[in-house]
């Protein structure tokens, strides 16, 4: 495929996928959140994490109350906070919650591949405690996908390897 259709390709499927969050923004707009996600991360932070023994962290609850307030009230928000906190927890559950509700997808950008895989972890372990089985999909971007070229010279360097160690 050469470049220019890969570019339109993708630019036609990122039009589509935007008039289909376009379309599910409307739903959404219809839709009554007022305290059921919020209500569900209290749930989960006050009586759930402590059941199962996990450690009660103050920043990690209220780093996950503001996101669903955000989410109820349909503000962005920016958080900051340190390492240990728990951050992964305290965005995927009202994420996931928000998923679950509304059937509109979620898009989480890291800026590290180990922490993409350690949050595919979180997200497994998090909905068997939440019970929420969201569709995740795993994108690591196109310089991390095998080319010809780098399979080619892959190719030649197991042969060489191969050849030394004969």
């Amino acid at each position: 495929m050469s470049t220019i259709n890969f570019i339109r390709k993708v630019f036609i499927n990122y039009m589509n996928f935007t008039d289909y969050l376009l379309g599910q923004y409307k739903a959404i707009e219809e839709y009554d959140f007022d305290e059921e996600i919020t209500q569900k991360v209290w749930d989960l932070f006050d009586e759930k994490l402590p059941e199962l023994g996990f450690e009660l962290r103050e920043g990690q609850e209220n780093m996950a109350y503001d996101i669903s307030e955000a989410i109820r009230d349909n503000h962005h928000i920016i958080i900051e906070a340190g390492v240990g906190i728990g951050k992964s927890y305290a965005y995927l559950a009202p994420l996931m919650y928000y998923n679950s509700l509304t059937s509109s997808p979620v898009i989480v950008s890291t800026s590290t591949i180990l922490l993409q895989e350690q949050l595919i972890i979180d997200i497994d372990k998090l909905s068997s405690i939440i019970r929420v089985y969201p569709e995740v999909i795993l994108d690591k971007g196109m310089s991390h996908f095998i080319c010809s070229n780098n399979n080619h010279y892959l190719y030649l360097y197991e042969k060489l390897l191969g050849v030394m160690m004969k």
